[in-house]
């Protein structure tokens, strides 16, 4: 009784001296009092009208826990203001704690009766704004507190002051895999509070999710924030830092007319950040040229559904040749756009459908217009070589892709043995997992399975040593030039890639071959498959046929 009457006393006089009942000293009053009454946990649910009660349309925050709670032993408080504010104090009992005799529950109650008197309209408003505009994971302001925030900068007429900035920490999956997700979490508050603590006057930065972040900031600190966000080394502990760096994507305001509303500053420095990441820089700022790419975004988008249902979208071959012999060894399938009696360009195309699941629809029409081809070659007695389709990574998500992919091959009659799977790496340990899927699962079926672009991007020893790929296929990259001054270096490093891959037991092939040299060098290093321009471009179906 006198520890409860202590700590009670304590928590009235710490809410009595301040107006924030969530503040540290007033929560760890609160500590005192739940000890007392062996609270484990107490949660408030917000609801702004009864309606909205009714519709569980309401925000929930925990106000105090200090471990598990028993499921059933809970009892709940409601409450109703003068302008039909709910708030729902629910209290926990402490797991392996015995039941709450009379004398403890009317305690209990009466907590849950003070937290709301002494919260108040006022004081439970601002933990509502907490429960819509906070995010508690990294304890910073979130999106729809962002939206708002420069709502009101615009309307004070202040925008005009400010750049916009969107960004995301790179490679972020690769520390929370190394140090844990509590870890990550930490090093991730630590380095994001080092741009916080620059903030200035009307200055913003929230978490949009995961780790990516939208903020505003004085144009005079525009460069100050490129450098950091080009790179910043945060300590995890005494003896060990990661460096952290980020993609993103600026608009600086130079006319205030042409942010109207929070939406406009988000669209741009939203294109923004999508160029950024498409780019070779990691950072890029809006203008007239990401204007154009968003018109152009849109017309491609607009034509895409009619662009497949009328098979504007031709399949071109490039061969594959075996260098014992030069003959044809294989064909990779090739998109090409015909539009007005024009042909669009797959750079053109390819990037905007890769944004959305537009490209997998893509990929399932050129796997079965392929199909379609051989099974035509079969029946015609032509000498068919087995053709390589590729698929985006963006199909690993999709848990019936295996399904799919042989539905369509054999909807077709088509032999598994004349179809290859090229895909590219995956840089998530999840995407990781579901890519050994698929190509485990094409294996079983016969169906060949081939590592797009090894040598670009991310790729690691991990991908060819724990996926059973039957074909390496080494990016251009590899090969030297006589004006390369790494040109000894590239030599050396496609030597024991080739050496490594066939001891290893997969078929390599190298793509982008353009020159006699080119071709000398892989059969010197045992390679006997190559494509390129050496040999041909990529060819209309017809031309490829005489191929054949």
């Amino acid at each position: 009784m006198g520890d409860y009457t202590a700590a009670l006393e304590k928590f009235l006089s710490c809410m009595n001296k301040s107006d924030d009942s969530l503040s540290e000293e007033v929560t760890e009053a609160l500590s005192d009092v739940c000890d007392a009454l062996k609270i484990g946990q107490i949660k408030i649910t917000f609801y702004k009208t009864i309606a909205d009660e009714k519709n569980n349309e309401g925000n929930s925050m925990v106000l105090f826990y200090s471990g598990d709670v028993e499921s059933k032993g809970s009892v709940s408080r409601r409450f109703v203001n003068s302008v039909g504010n709910v708030a729902i104090y629910s209290l926990w009992r402490l797991i392996d704690t015995k039941m709450w005799d009379d004398e403890e529950l009317s305690r209990v109650l009466l907590l849950a009766e003070t937290l709301y008197i002494y919260n108040g309209r006022t004081r439970l408003l601002k933990i509502a704004d907490r429960l819509t505009y906070w995010d508690e994971g990294l304890g910073m302001w979130n999106m729809k507190y962002f939206m708002r925030h420069v709502a009101r900068v615009i309307n004070e007429k202040k925008i005009g002051d400010y750049f916009g900035i969107y960004f995301n920490l790179k490679g972020f999956s690769v520390i929370n895999q190394q140090l844990g997700r509590d870890m990550g979490t930490e090093v991730m508050r630590k380095y994001i509070n080092g741009i916080i603590e620059m903030e200035e006057d009307d200055e913003m930065l929230c978490r949009i999710g995961g780790d990516n972040f939208v903020g505003i900031a004085k144009k005079k600190r525009l460069e100050k924030t490129e450098a950091y966000l080009s790179g910043k080394d945060v300590m995890v502990d005494d003896n060990y830092s990661v460096s952290i760096s980020a993609v993103a994507g600026f608009y600086v305001v130079n006319n205030v007319d042409d942010i109207k509303s929070p939406d406009d500053l988000m669209d741009r420095i939203s294109a923004a950040f999508h160029m950024a990441r498409r780019g070779v820089s990691n950072f890029a700022y809006f203008d007239e040229k990401i204007v154009q790419y968003q018109i152009h975004t849109k017309w491609v988008e607009a034509q895409f559904p009619n662009a497949l249902k009328n098979e504007e979208f031709k399949v071109f071959y490039q061969p594959k040749i075996g260098l014992k012999d030069t003959k044809l060894a294989g064909a990779e399938a090739l998109c090409r756009w015909f539009h007005d009696g024009n042909i669009i360009s797959p750079m053109e195309f390819i990037p905007v459908l890769e944004q959305s699941i537009n490209i997998c629809k893509l990929d399932f029409y050129m796997l079965d217009h392929v199909c379609k081809d051989i099974r035509r070659w079969l029946d015609e007695g032509k000498n068919v070589v087995r053709v390589s389709v590729n698929l985006s990574r963006r199909h690993l998500t999709d848990t019936n892709i295996l399904k799919k992919i042989v539905d369509i091959i054999d909807g077709n009659n088509v032999p598994h043995e004349y179809i290859e799977i090229e895909l590219t790496e995956t840089t998530t340990d999840v995407g990781f997992r579901d890519l050994k899927l698929l190509v485990n699962g094409l294996q079983s079926l016969g169906i060949s399975t081939a590592v797009d672009d090894f040598g670009v991007g991310y790729s690691s020893l991990n991908l060819i040593r724990d996926i059973p790929w039957n074909v390496l296929k080494l990016d251009k990259s590899f090969l030297p030039d006589e004006n390369d001054p790494k040109e000894e270096e590239k030599s050396i490093m496609l030597k024991y890639v080739i050496a490594m891959a066939q001891s290893l037991g997969l078929e390599c092939i190298v793509e982008g071959v353009e020159t006699k040299e080119h071709v000398e060098m892989l059969k010197k290093n045992c390679c006997y498959l190559a494509q390129g321009f050496y040999f041909d471009k990529p060819l209309p179906k017809e031309d490829f046929e005489k191929k054949m």
